[in-house]
């Protein structure tokens, strides 16, 4: 699949060498280092016990999602994605490393575009709030539109961006893809996350 042919060809050569085992233990050292990005991240914001438990509240959410599959991989860059626009908002310098970033996760999995968007908002929010200034600031808008212009240098080039609108196509295969149910479990660490941020 034009969306995630890198990580689909590294899954397939880890089978062939360690076995499904491989495949799983691969995945299980992506949600371990998603989780561990989150709560270094929720650690700069406060204490270690609500640090956890926002953490918990993640996992929770993520608990459908984080399968042996491509997406696992999306889910720790969209943490070092978050966490470098923190940065940027607490030192004003733009996160340039966010550019050789996205164009490693675009092979690796089609949810790259969310980097460019939160790109975007970020530098127009940090601009507005007066966080980067000059240099800075341009060098913010840079690293979304740096990112979106090496998305095509791939080795599918521009088909990349046409894979990424037909994705929905296999939507009927994929559970997580679905409409929320706020009926089941899982669904309270969406609830609880958004509870928490209205409130606050």
């Amino acid at each position: 699949i034009p969306t995630q042919w890198l990580s689909q060809v590294g899954m397939a050569w880890a089978e062939d060498i360690g076995g499904l085992a491989a495949v799983l233990a691969i995945a299980a050292v992506l949600q371990a280092a998603t989780l561990a990005v989150i709560y270094l991240m929720c650690r700069e914001e406060g204490s270690q016990l609500a640090a956890a438990v926002a953490c918990m509240a993640c996992f929770m959410a993520l608990a459908a999602a984080f399968t042996p599959r491509p997406q696992v991989a999306s889910y720790l860059f969209f943490a070092l994605t978050v966490a470098a626009w923190r940065r940027a908002e607490r030192t004003g310098r733009a996160p340039l490393m966010l550019i050789p970033l996205t164009w490693l996760w675009v092979p690796i999995h089609g949810m790259w575009p969310i980097a460019v968007a939160l790109g975007l908002v970020m530098a127009i929010g940090l601009s507005l709030d007066r966080s980067i200034a000059g240099r800075s600031r341009l060098l913010a808008f840079a690293v979304p539109t740096a990112s979106l212009l090496l998305a095509s240098a791939t080795p599918v080039g521009l088909s990349i961006f046409e894979g990424v609108l037909e994705v929905g196509s296999r939507r009927a295969y994929f559970a997580e893809w679905a409409a929320p149910d706020f009926t089941d479990v899982r669904a309270i660490g969406v609830l609880l996350m958004a509870a928490v941020v209205l409130v606050a």
